[in-house]
């Protein structure tokens, strides 16, 4: 079997919620943006070297959209 690395990061809307959906939609680029730089920083170093990957944001209830990712690439864990 094939391990592959998944960076998910949920931003949660609670925060936003009196600042509104902009603030929201602000918050959700510049997570994007992070995460790119930190794949490009982690790919540069060779961290990533030989491993399969995929970083993911999305914008939501945090639990919900884990929860969802999980299935949706059927990710199999063992053990905690």
């Amino acid at each position: 079997m094939e391990a592959k690395f998944y960076l998910a990061h949920v931003v949660s809307g609670i925060g936003y919620t009196i600042a509104g959906q902009e603030a929201l939609n602000l918050a959700a680029e510049r997570t994007q943006r992070t995460a790119h730089q930190l794949r490009h920083e982690l790919l540069e170093s060779g961290a990533l070297a030989g491993l399969d990957h995929e970083f993911i944001v999305r914008e939501g209830n945090i639990w919900e959209q884990l929860e969802l990712l999980i299935r949706q690439k059927q990710v199999e864990h063992g053990p905690l």
